[in-house]
C-alpha cells in the first residue's frame, strides 16, 4: 500500500451464544521494515438472547362428560437476557376441540418477566383426550409446546337389586331392614341429587352423601311397616348425574 493511502476493514458481529463475546482482529504486514509484524485490534460485543421457559410441559385435567375441569395455568417466563416476542399461541391435535385457551402473552416480554396462558378442558369424549398447546416465539428453537392429556370421565350408577320383597308382616310391626348398595362403576364422580322412597308403608335411611367417587359404594336401608292388610308396594328412586334408578318395593300386611 502506497504511503498516505488507507483501506477499510469491515467487522461483523454474529454471536453464537448469549452474553459477553470477545475476539481479536489481527493484521499481518511488513510495517517497521519487519515482514510478518502484526497489529492487533481487540474486539468485544454483548449478545442478547431471549429464552422462553414454561412452568409445565404436561397438563392432565379430568372432567365428567358434559362438564369442565378447573382451569390450569401455564406461566411463560423470559429467562434470557433479551426481549422475548411471542408471535402465536394455538391448540392442535385429535382432541383440540376439547380445549380452549386465553392468554396475555402476545407481546414483548422483557428479561425476567412472565405472562400466563389459561387452559380450559371440557371433554366431548370418554377416556384420554390428547392435544398440544404450542407457542411460537423468537427464542432458541422458535417453538415451545405443552402436552395436553386430559381424561373424559363418566359416572355409572349400579344398584345391587331392582326389587325388594319383604314378604308378610303384621300390621303396625316393622320388618328387619333390607339393604340396597349403590355402586359407582364408572371412572368419574357420581353426583347424587336425591334418594327418596314412595309408599306410606316403607321407610328408608342411607349412608349416601351428595357424591360418590369412582369405585365407591354406599348403602340404602329400607324397612317395611305395613299400615293395612293386603299387598302393598312402593319405590326407591335415586336421581344422579348418571340417570335415574328405581327399585320396586313390595310386601304384604297381615
Amino acid at each position: 500500500m502506497l504511503p498516505g493511502l488507507s483501506c477499510p476493514i469491515s467487522v461483523t458481529f454474529t454471536p453464537t451464544a448469549a452474553g459477553a463475546r470477545t475476539g481479536s482482529l489481527v493484521v499481518t504486514d511488513d510495517g517497521n521494515a519487519a515482514p510478518g509484524s502484526t497489529d492487533t485490534v481487540r474486539l468485544s460485543g454483548f449478545a442478547f438472547q431471549p429464552v422462553a421457559t414454561l412452568s409445565a410441559t404436561i397438563l392432565s385435567p379430568g372432567a365428567n362428560l358434559g362438564g369442565s375441569a378447573a382451569p390450569q395455568v401455564v406461566t411463560v417466563t423470559n429467562t434470557g437476557n433479551g426481549a422475548l416476542t411471542i408471535r402465536a399461541i394455538g391448540i392442535s391435535g385429535t382432541a383440540a376441540g376439547d380445549y380452549s385457551q386465553s392468554n396475555n402473552c402476545l407481546r414483548s416480554i422483557v428479561p425476567g418477566a412472565s405472562c400466563s396462558i389459561t387452559v380450559n378442558f371440557a371433554p366431548h369424549g370418554y377416556g384420554l383426550r390428547a392435544a398440544a398447546l404450542t407457542l411460537s416465539d423468537d427464542g432458541p428453537g422458535g417453538t415451545q409446546s405443552v402436552s395436553l392429556r386430559g381424561t373424559g370421565t363418566a359416572a355409572r350408577a349400579l344398584v345391587s337389586s331392582g326389587f325388594l320383597n319383604f314378604g308378610g308382616a303384621r300390621v303396625g310391626s316393622p320388618t328387619l331392614p333390607q339393604n340396597l348398595v349403590l355402586f359407582n362403576a364408572g371412572n368419574g364422580l357420581l353426583f347424587i341429587g336425591s334418594i327418596k322412597v314412595s309408599g306410606d308403608d316403607f321407610t328408608m335411611s342411607t349412608s349416601c352423601g351428595s357424591t360418590l367417587a369412582a369405585g365407591a359404594s354406599c348403602t340404602i336401608r329400607v324397612t317395611f311397616l305395613p299400615h293395612a292388610a293386603g299387598a302393598l308396594s312402593g319405590t326407591v328412586t335415586v336421581i344422579d348425574n348418571a340417570g335415574i334408578q328405581r327399585i320396586t318395593l313390595s310386601g304384604v300386611g297381615t
